[in-house]
């Protein structure tokens, strides 16, 4: 049941294997300090961190990580989010289905980008950072996301 912990919020479903394990959701509202909301590890079948935004609509070859949930509604299908820019060593083993990680984090998280590469390393054949020019993935026009898509896939 949700309280009013959640009200004026985007209530955002998580799904791994094609069923709901956990979920998450955004303020609305602007007047909180806590964008993000996750539920709790208590009534998450999988804890978030310990699942891949959207991991169940990526192929097995070569899939983009960005860092939040809206960056993955604007790149699409083979596209996963981390919920941040670190990532916990059960979501690292999550990638290593997949032959190439191709690294999209916003404009301003080029070191993180790089960190989480290297925690990569060794589990998958095949990273490549791809640096944004400015801002971050959710603010591409739709036009310039499916380009940038092609070009990475």
């Amino acid at each position: 049941m949700l309280s009013k912990n959640w009200a004026y919020r985007i209530i955002i479903p998580v799904y791994q294997n094609n069923k709901i394990v956990t979920f998450t959701s955004r303020d609305t509202t602007r007047k909180t300090n806590i964008r993000y909301k996750h539920c709790s590890n208590d009534f998450s079948i999988i804890p978030i961190k310990q699942t891949l935004y959207n991991i169940d609509n990526c192929n097995k070859y070569s899939i983009i990580v960005v860092e939040g949930i809206f960056d993955v509604w604007r790149m699409g299908d083979d596209t996963t989010a981390l919920y941040g820019t670190q990532a916990t060593l059960e979501q690292v083993f999550l990638f290593r289905k997949f032959r190439r990680v191709n690294i999209l984090f916003d404009a301003t998280a080029e070191e993180k980008a790089h960190n989480f590469a290297q925690q990569l390393n060794g589990n998958v054949k095949e990273i490549n950072i791809i640096l944004m020019e400015k801002g971050d993935p959710a603010d591409l026009t739709p036009k310039k996301a499916d380009y940038i898509k092609k070009q990475i896939l």
